[in-house]
């Protein structure tokens, strides 16, 4: 469901799986009719209205029979509409701003993690050798990440312990392999490990590789990664994301044992100063992206509900 807006480029064409609807009433908005045919209310009864088969679609039909309820005057309708427009164009700068702090976020750990740029007192415009990694500054160390991490995997939580959604009684958080943000799937009393670890996902998206702020507990296939000599763990998964290529054994689901990963190599500056300098500045930019991630989230739900109020009439503009 889309508007079309008197700006775009004529002619214009479209194919045979869009269905062009105009107005022949000028006492009709087209952008309200769009937002109304956009609400969720709408949106269930075009579901059941869908013609079943091979490829599910509603023939044109269909769509002239659909009914839509309108204010009863087209100023009404306007302001709807521009009250709708202005939320979504508060929608689409913070999209458009989250996406700049995530280009910057790419940008810096491609200079700062790979050694390009030094942060002073450090180092700066360092001489480069070839390594096995890549190219890395002449005075950047290799190690194993064996070497620098005790590695162990993820277990099982005792059934009383754990309840899928937040409560007092429930605060820790429990992270596996499941396809949700950062691996959360639940909620424990206990917990396994304390803040300042690394999860890596170790069967299907293999490889990614999450710095732990607070204590938390790890099930399913993660393999939980603790500081076994000096080091800032949060460079070491900002390297391992951004410059560990995952050699996986062919096979039915992509899986990484704790001995596999224990032979990777990661590169890292002389000293934790320097690496825990790095992970700060990227810190920060993380902070601002999850803030941005709140607004965003809070402005979208603004709109939800103001579509749920001014298009069924329970709010009025007039």
């Amino acid at each position: 469901m889309g508007y079309v807006a008197e700006n775009v480029p004529s002619p214009a064409y479209i194919n045979q799986h869009i269905a062009l609807v105009r107005f022949g009433s000028a006492e009709i908005d087209a952008k309200f009719a769009s937002y109304f045919l956009a609400s969720e209310t709408t949106q269930r009864l075009f579901w059941a209205l869908t013609d079943s088969g091979a490829k599910a679609g509603m023939s044109l039909v269909t769509v002239r029979k659909i009914k839509i309820a309108v204010p009863p005057t087209k100023a009404e309708q306007e302001a709807i509409a521009k009250a709708l427009s202005d939320a979504d164009a508060l929608i689409e700068s913070l999209e458009q701003l989250t996406a700049k702090k995530r280009n910057l976020k790419r940008g810096t750990v491609q200079q700062l993690v790979s050694g390009k740029k030094r942060l002073r007192p450090f180092g700066s415009d360092p001489r480069l050798k070839r390594s096995e990694v890549g190219i890395i500054p002449n005075d950047w160390e290799e190690h194993r990440i064996g070497t620098l991490c005790e590695i162990a995997a993820g277990g099982d939580l005792a059934r009383q312990d754990f309840s899928p959604t937040l409560s007092s009684r429930h605060r820790f958080p429990v992270y596996s392999n499941a396809h949700s943000r950062d691996g959360l799937y639940g909620f424990s009393q206990a917990y396994q490990y304390d803040a300042d670890k690394i999860t890596i996902t170790a069967r299907g998206d293999v490889g990614k590789a999450v710095y732990r702020t607070s204590k938390f507990s790890a099930i399913g296939r993660l393999l939980v990664l603790s500081k076994k000599v000096p080091s800032d763990l949060r460079f070491v998964a900002e390297y391992i994301n951004n410059f560990v290529d995952f050699a996986l054994e062919s096979t039915g689901v992509p899986q990484l044992t704790a001995p596999q990963l224990s032979k990777y190599r990661v590169a890292v500056p002389p000293t934790t100063a320097e690496q825990t300098a790095i992970g700060e500045i990227l810190a920060d930019i993380d902070d601002e992206i999850a803030a941005l991630d709140v607004k965003l989230a809070k402005a979208r739900q603004v709109k939800q509900g103001m579509m749920q109020n001014l298009l069924t009439g329970k709010v009025r503009l007039i």
